[in-house]
């Protein structure tokens, strides 16, 4: 028996209930735009958060790098020191102004950094970032912000001073790009510099200015004389066997180490080996007082003419 239902009949919505199902839908809308909102704004505090702590620490970084203990002689004559300075770099992409009317002014300004042809390739480079000098004076800033490129930037670093030049160069050594001591006692108090808890106490070595430069002067005058490639010499304490002084010739400007050669930056009183020739005497004649061939200071013997032994002179 087959039973026929009749199809229901539609309910045709009023205006009211339409219009209370548009502001329904509409309150979602609203929701979900304002959840979307919080989200986006929760992502752009937490980057701002990133970006502040990045900077807490960055600043750390440079106020250790500034806290680098100054190097002084004997008597506190500075022979290290660490001052502020600034860094100038360039960020290519955002470059507004003409490269190459910018490449000619910067190498007018900057010289040492290279040609014009060289900064012309660095503002042209497809990089975000690029140095184009470190540690330069207020006044080169001052002179490089004249350009007027906002692509050119300006950031405050540390920079190492050595305020008596070439004088005690190798003994003193050089700073790395990042700060930290390559060579001399800049390296042997590396750690001691940047200590912190040390931030003010200079470190006083044993050497002594007014020596060191007697010692120069000297062993340069000899140089000459002799037309010798290098020379060399110590100055010690009989006493306590400080060193007094130590010279190294030819020598650099530990300020600009970057213009030094692999022959100046030597240090030959401790790099090279040299036959011992008459340094050796005193352990000879050490020896021959410890085995009883030398029992009285009184005997002298004739070193004026040459000896002949078994056919030898």
């Amino acid at each position: 028996m087959t039973v026929l239902v009749a199809r229901p009949v539609p309910t045709r919505r009023t205006a009211g209930q339409r219009y209370a199902l548009v502001a329904t839908a509409h309150t979602r809308l609203m929701m979900l735009m304002l959840l979307f909102a919080a989200a986006v704004l929760l992502v752009i505090m937490r980057l701002g958060m990133l970006a502040i702590t990045s900077g807490a620490e960055a600043t750390t970084r440079i106020a250790t790098l500034a806290s680098r203990g100054d190097i002084v002689d004997r008597n506190g004559a500075p022979l290290a020191r660490t001052i502020d300075s600034w860094t100038i770099s360039v960020h290519p992409k955002k470059l507004i102004g003409d490269p190459m009317d910018i490449a000619a002014r910067l190498a007018a300004l900057m010289p040492e950094g290279g040609d014009q042809a060289h900064y012309y390739d660095l503002l042209t480079r497809k990089v975000n970032f690029a140095y184009l000098q470190r540690r330069a004076s207020p006044a080169l800033v001052e002179q490089v912000n004249a350009i007027g490129e906002p692509a050119i930037v300006f950031a405050r670093e540390t920079q190492r001073l050595y305020p008596q030049s070439t004088l005690a160069a190798h003994a003193l050594g050089f700073l790395s790009t990042d700060g930290h001591g390559m060579s001399g006692m800049e390296r042997v108090l590396d750690q001691q510099l940047l200590d912190p808890t040390q931030a003010g106490k200079p470190v006083a070595l044993s050497l002594d200015v007014r020596v060191q430069a007697a010692l120069e002067s000297e062993l340069g005058r000899a140089m000459g004389t002799f037309s010798a490639r290098g020379a060399g010499g110590i100055v010690l304490d009989v006493h306590t066997g400080e060193v007094i002084a130590m010279v190294s010739l030819p020598t650099f400007n530990p300020n600009r180490v970057g213009m030094a050669g692999s022959e100046e930056l030597r240090n030959i009183t401790t790099q090279s080996v040299f036959e011992l020739g008459s340094t050796f005497k005193p352990i000879t004649m050490a020896t021959a007082m410890d085995t009883g061939v030398v029992t009285s200071m009184a005997r002298r013997f004739d070193a004026t003419h040459p000896l002949k032994v078994g056919g030898y002179t």
